[in-house]
């Protein structure tokens, strides 16, 4: 498997005079179960008894040895052994035999009792690792660095930790997309980065249907690649929601082998119309305006010609007094010329 599929926890140590020195450094100390581990390290010396990997965590420990080719080594903790590894904090302590080419601590079954284990120094230190009495986690591991670090045996290591906790994924969306819009589903997650994601995106509505009954989907499915972050891992999915109908909708993304998956929902709604551009510009430009007065002058532009024109006042009550007063002057003038 390639190594950009791993969830890497990198020591490093150097051997100077058949002497362990060491600078641990870590990609990322929080594993997911069912991701690989693999602790590597440096080493001069080239010890015939190879190197020994002490782990300790929840109810849990491991020794194996493993030899050395060349100046490098790789310790693996696979898939199948994190996947069934409780949550918690373990600890890894890499044993080198040193001068004597022996290891001076090593596990000696059915001690001190029949059905304990322990481990047994050279020097005659011991401590029980499994049975009644047993110690575990740090505990185990303080145990065994200080038995190392004594001077009645001549052995080194070097030590890293890390977690192991449930897989997780998850992504916080918004509540309401729109028809158009090109979405970028993003999120975190624990898993190692290189991992495969398995995403779909369909409707509410959607329902299975027989082979004979004909039923529209609405919505995607692929896969995603786990992008390498710091303390947390992401992905991202881009929907192109062009093609996709105003509805309710369910989006699930799961790891390859079914571990972890989260679930979330949002409504996609009608693109939202906006006024023309035009007609908005028009409507800004544009003041709104009244009818002017009936005595005042009007301007009509037609083609280049400018022509003014002014409109007639309406007749009121008092032109019509008026006439009647000069009607009956008259008559009473006439009246007086007769007499």
């Amino acid at each position: 498997m390639k190594k950009n599929l791993i969830k890497k926890i990198v020591l490093l140590s150097v051997i100077v005079s058949l002497m362990l020195f060491s600078q641990t450094v870590c990609a990322s100390d929080n594993v997911a179960k069912g991701d690989i581990v693999y602790i590597k390290g440096g080493v001069t010396g080239s010890p015939q008894e190879g190197l020994a990997f002490w782990v300790f965590g929840p109810n849990y420990w491991t020794r194996e040895t493993q030899s050395v080719t060349g100046n490098t080594y790789t310790y693996e903790i696979s898939k199948s052994t994190t996947q069934n590894m409780a949550s918690g904090q373990y600890f890894c302590i890499v044993q080198h035999p040193m001068y004597n080419g022996v290891f001076d601590a090593d596990v000696s079954y059915d001690t001190p009792e029949t059905g304990q284990t322990s481990v047994v120094s050279s020097a005659g230190n011991s401590f029980i690792i499994d049975g009644s009495g047993k110690l575990q986690g740090s505990a185990a591991a303080n145990a065994l660095m200080r038995m190392l670090t004594s001077p009645d045996i001549d052995d080194t290591y070097t030590s890293t930790e890390f977690y192991i906790s449930e897989p997780w994924i998850r992504f916080t969306p918004k509540e309401t997309y729109f028809i158009g819009d090109n979405l970028m589903i993003s999120g975190q997650t624990n898993i190692a980065d290189g991992e495969k994601l398995i995403y779909e995106l369909y409707s509410a509505s959607f329902e299975p249907t027989s082979k004979t009954t004909s039923s529209e989907f609405t919505g995607q499915s692929g896969t995603v690649t786990v992008i390498p972050g710091g303390d947390e891992n992401s992905w991202e999915v881009p929907v192109d929601t062009s093609n996709l109908k105003p509805d309710f909708y369910i989006f699930k993304i799961s790891k390859d082998d079914g571990s972890a998956e989260y679930t979330a929902e949002f409504t996609l709604a009608e693109a939202v119309t906006e006024k023309p551009a035009e007609t908005q510009e028009e409507a800004e430009v544009t003041p709104f305006r009244t009818m002017p007065p009936a005595t005042e002058a009007t301007a009509e532009n037609e083609g280049d010609d400018l022509k003014t024109t002014s409109q007639t006042p309406a007749l009121g009550s008092g032109y019509f007094i008026f006439i009647a007063l000069l009607s009956i002057l008259f008559v009473v003038s006439l009246i007086r010329r007769r007499s």
